[in-house]
């Protein structure tokens, strides 16, 4: 069976949000946070939220806005600007 660059990048994605959900779970669980802004793109918050079980309870807030490059610093700016955190 050959896999097309669209199938490769689907089945990367699943992967990394699956990845993103089980690191969340267990920091969850270990009491590392209690509340989570989501920041990703839109599609990615939807792909995310479905996936995080009870650890969605603790998400406060969404920012559909794909930072990725952004530097960690712009990040946290981006953030407090806004007051979530």
């Amino acid at each position: 069976m050959r896999h097309t660059r669209l199938d490769i990048a689907h089945e990367t994605r699943k992967r990394f949000v699956k990845e993103v959900v089980a690191r969340l779970s267990t920091a969850k669980a270990q009491g590392k946070f209690d509340r989570l802004v989501l920041v990703a793109s839109k599609q990615l918050i939807g792909e995310l939220r479905q996936q995080l079980g009870k650890t969605a309870e603790t998400v406060t807030a969404e920012v559909p806005k794909d930072l990725a490059h952004a530097p960690i610093g712009a990040l946290s700016l981006y953030l407090a600007q806004r007051r979530l955190i």
